[in-house]
């Protein structure tokens, strides 16, 4: 299964973050990670039922060993 690296902004942190995903595409990937789509704009999964907006900067496949 391929990873993906996404690499994203949040309002509260300003320097950028990324997360990897394994998943079969990138749509699955963004799927596990945030919701939305890139017409609405994502935002970001967090525990108690919070979301936070997010900007997603770039999504690239990583080669794994």
């Amino acid at each position: 299964m391929p990873c993906y690296e996404i690499k994203y902004r949040r309002k509260d942190m300003p320097n950028g973050c990324k997360t990897f995903k394994f998943a079969n595409d990138e749509k699955a990937a963004m799927e596990c990670f945030a919701t939305g789509s890139k017409t609405k704009g994502y935002r970001l999964k967090l525990t108690g039922g919070r979301s936070v907006p997010i900007e997603v900067v770039d999504i690239r496949e990583v080669r794994t060993k």
